[in-house]
């Protein structure tokens, strides 16, 4: 009898707690609900976009957020031991800066997120600065929460900035790397695609623009790699900035008894007439020849100018017009002479 009696008021109390545990459950989701559905109102009618993003962030926060309120309350009313209330309330307290850590991380992501994009000359850093800033205020949300669990936090603090020196020395070329590809991203003298000539010698296209290192794919299709602290400080010559099309200077010799006049006129018919079937020469602006340098020791020395799509087509564009200019010259009886010297014979005395 007395069995039966206590294993009946066990039931009455499972029922009570469980609808107590249901009552809080749905309180807090209404609640919630509600909360949600005023902000989103709220949001709508500002003529901002950024405060609708921040509402569908932060929206996750809200059902645990009142849930955690709904069991404060009643943890408060309910008739708890000291010790229980006590270890409630502390949990309470460390729920709430959790979620309100995590809330503070997620914000702050998403306005770090919105400034960078926002912005042409950082987006090529977002990633990176993204993962610094995420690791940034997790830890400050670490912290926060350790303090607030009764974790004395000097001998972790103390430990982290020892760790820190000796890690930022262990990875000092490395940082350097980073630091040197964040530079190239904001600053942008080189992007993917564009061919460029280094000051050691090395040349080719930028195939891609890495944290630690460059890659560079050079005409014979080697791939060079550069360190990104040696790419900052070096010479680059970029033939794709700030247009791709460049000019293209060929120099032309003729004999002294040629006529310049002629020889000029022939170069530039020649070009002209090549820009119609010649891949990468441009027909606009009009190739035009200058007496530059001028006198040479053996033939009078001509530059013809022409303009080209981009650098790697100089290469087939000077094999086809010094072919059609040579048998142009030989038609018309223009010679290219060779070096002469002239010497004059004195007799002993």
């Amino acid at each position: 009898m007395i069995g039966a009696l206590g294993i009946e008021i066990l039931d009455r109390a499972a029922t009570r707690w469980s609808v107590a545990a249901a009552a809080l459950l749905g309180g807090a989701w209404i609640v919630a609900r509600l909360v949600g559905f005023f902000l989103a109102r709220i949001a709508s009618r500002t003529r901002f976009d950024s405060d609708d993003a921040l509402v569908a962030w932060l929206r996750p926060f809200l059902f645990p957020t009142a849930l955690l309120l709904a069991l404060e309350i009643f943890c408060t009313v309910a008739p708890l031991p000291s010790a229980a209330a006590k270890l409630a309330n502390k949990g309470f307290t460390l729920g709430l800066t959790l979620l309100a850590m995590v809330a503070m991380v997620r914000i702050g992501l998403f306005l770090l997120r919105r400034t960078l994009w926002r912005h042409a000359r950082l987006a090529p850093v977002a990633p990176p600065l993204l993962r610094v800033g995420q690791i940034l205020l997790v830890s400050i949300a670490t912290l926060v929460v350790l303090d607030n669990a009764g974790i004395a936090l000097g001998p972790v603090l103390a430990t982290l900035g020892v760790g820190s020196i000796a890690v930022a020395l262990a990875l000092q070329p490395s940082l350097s790397n980073f630091f040197a590809g964040l530079y190239l991203l904001v600053d942008r003298p080189l992007v993917p695609g564009d061919y460029i000539t280094l000051d050691s010698g090395e040349e080719g296209t930028v195939v891609h623009v890495g944290w630690r290192s460059t890659k560079i794919r050079k005409l014979q299709n080697n791939m060079v790699i550069v360190p990104n602290d040696k790419l900052a400080g070096t010479v680059i010559t970029n033939y794709f900035q700030p247009d791709r099309p460049m000019s293209l200077l060929i120099p032309v010799s003729v004999s002294y008894d040629c006529d310049a006049r002629h020889v000029e006129d022939v170069l530039i018919r020649v070009a002209s007439a090549s820009t119609k079937d010649i891949e990468g020469l441009l027909a606009e602006p009009e190739p035009f020849v200058r007496f530059i340098p001028g006198f040479g020791e053996s033939s009078l020395d001509f530059t013809l100018i022409v303009r080209v799509r981009e650098f790697v087509d100089q290469y087939l564009v000077q094999h086809e017009l010094r072919h059609r200019i040579l048998e142009t010259f030989r038609k018309e009886n223009i010679e290219i002479p060779y070096p002469q010297r002239t010497l004059h014979m004195r007799p002993e005395p």
